[in-house]
């Protein structure tokens, strides 16, 4: 189990134990705040978070974004838009893979298991296409965290998002207890 439970957009409390679980390869987080929960249940597109202070990362949205016609939303993992998103997943994981979320799915998916409802979401974006801007400026410094520029930075980024495998399923806290 891992002993950390976001209990708002401010913060974890390590303290309180049990809240969240894994079961059948999942992360489950119950979630306390109703704002939160209202987040993500109101989506009106597929929305990829990246690590907005990545060049890489960056160039990877936006090629997603143009995949799929503007059908899926590229966010800066660092921006107020996904503020709330920060509040869900430990810090610890949060910065280390891009992070996608479909709408009416209580799931965010992190690393290798979003390729596939990506390419899902491009396949869809063909036909359909979507009415979402890529409005994020260019970073003009690499994150100091991971390593984002030149060959090594390439691969170091590639790796992480092809061995790091992360579903996080969202559960109201109230209705569970």
């Amino acid at each position: 189990m891992i002993p950390w439970i976001p209990t708002s957009i401010g913060g974890y409390n390590p303290s309180i134990k049990n809240n969240t679980q894994e079961s059948k390869g999942f992360i489950e987080v119950r979630v306390e705040d109703p704002e939160v929960l209202n987040s993500i249940r109101n989506l009106d597109s597929p929305m990829l978070f990246y690590d907005n202070y990545c060049r890489l990362c960056y160039r990877f949205a936006k090629a997603i974004w143009r995949l799929s016609r503007g059908r899926i939303a590229a966010v800066g993992m660092y921006s107020k838009q996904a503020m709330w998103l920060r509040s869900l997943i430990d810090p610890r994981i949060y910065s280390s893979v891009s992070w996608f979320i479909v709408p009416g799915r209580d799931l965010v998916y992190g690393g290798r298991a979003s390729i596939i409802p990506i390419i899902k979401e491009i396949l869809a974006g063909l036909v359909k296409g979507g009415s979402n801007a890529f409005t994020d400026p260019i970073p003009t410094t690499c994150s100091e965290i991971i390593p984002c520029s030149g060959v090594k930075g390439f691969i170091y980024r590639t790796i992480h998002i092809i061995i790091k495998s992360h579903k996080i399923r969202i559960i109201n806290y109230r209705e569970t207890r």
